[in-house]
């Protein structure tokens, strides 16, 4: 196999793992945060592992496209959970820090 085969192998099984692993995952904490819960540890855990997980396949893969696409998506949908899971944080325990 050459290389660049190897390459297009190694980047394709990565892009199937985030499309049926990671993303779903994602999508699932940004629904529970939409819901209002708040973001667990674990959570935010699963987050930046996705991201540094994507990002370390691309900078292996020389900057292959379809994982920079990823890369964003993944970096992307990160930060805007974490908005989410931040401006539920006052709503939601402001009642108990006036007690």
């Amino acid at each position: 196999m050459t290389d660049d085969l190897q390459r297009h192998v190694i980047a394709a099984v990565i892009l199937r793992d985030f499309e049926t692993q990671r993303l779903p995952g994602a999508l699932a904490i940004e629904a529970s945060v939409d819901a209002g819960e708040p973001l667990s540890t674990a959570d935010a855990l699963f987050l930046d592992q996705m991201v540094r997980d994507v990002k370390h396949a691309t900078d292996i893969l020389a900057n292959h496209p379809d994982l920079l696409c990823a890369q964003s998506c993944a970096v992307g949908l990160r930060g805007t959970i974490a908005a989410k899971a931040l401006s539920v944080l006052p709503t939601r325990y402001a009642p108990r820090l006036r007690q």
